[in-house]
């Protein structure tokens, strides 16, 4: 695009146009995906910020690879060049899938608490009482949304927590183990463990949440 004089020619006037490397996504398993595009166009490197505000809506303006909920950044890396024209790349983060409209990313984990015991009872094909160490299977999952009203953190008080989602199913309980003092656990149910809320852009907050799953009594 660039002659021998160092003049750039844009194909039409007022034009955007890809330039190296064109169109990056970045899918991240464990947190919020990123789109970049680097552009060439007939405007200032000024004009430039003022046309791709974070946030902004419009023609043009959309991410471009589709799907999912994704938010504008604004423009970085800016470079004005000879003939009017500015080379600059436009940043957009959130959830990139490829179902159309969703906003909520779902990653469902398993883990394992251990608890030791010095005389228990009722271990499958083992004569007791025993001491034993015993491995709890223990279900998860870490729920990402991005939202336009301000979110609170959720709320603990009640005596049995619900799915942050629909359709999950609560786990069985594993074991359970006799000759042994009955834990209580209140409040029961999906506990968020880990919340986290993110606002890069004023009105456009990004919510990480960690839930795991107490049944309502536990051995020991």
């Amino acid at each position: 695009m660039a002659g021998a004089n160092n003049t750039i020619i844009l194909k039409k006037p007022g034009s955007q146009q890809l330039m190296s490397p064109g169109i990056v996504s970045v899918l991240d398993p464990s947190g919020f995906d990123t789109v970049t595009a680097r552009y060439i166009e007939q405007i200032t490197a000024n004009e430039v910020t003022k046309k791709y505000a974070p946030a902004s809506t419009g023609t043009g303006l959309a991410c471009p690879v589709a799907g999912g909920t994704m938010i504008l950044m604004g423009a970085s890396d800016t470079a004005d060049l000879p003939g009017g024209c500015c080379e600059y790349t436009i940043t957009w983060r959130g959830l990139l899938t490829t179902i159309t409209g969703r906003n909520t990313q779902v990653t469902k984990t398993r883990s394992v608490r251990e608890r030791l015991f010095d005389n228990i009872t009722g271990i499958p094909n083992v004569t007791g009482p025993v001491k034993a160490r015993l491995l709890e299977l223990q279900s998860g999952m870490t729920v990402r949304q991005i939202v336009t009203v301000e979110p609170s953190p959720p709320n603990t008080s009640d005596q049995n927590q619900t799915a942050p989602v629909t359709g999950v199913t609560n786990p069985a309980k594993g074991y359970t183990v006799v000759n042994t003092v009955v834990t209580h656990c209140y409040p029961h149910g999906w506990i968020c463990y880990s919340w986290q809320s993110e606002q890069p852009i004023p009105g456009i907050w990004f919510v990480t949440a960690e839930y795991k799953f107490e049944h309502p009594t536990s051995s020991g």
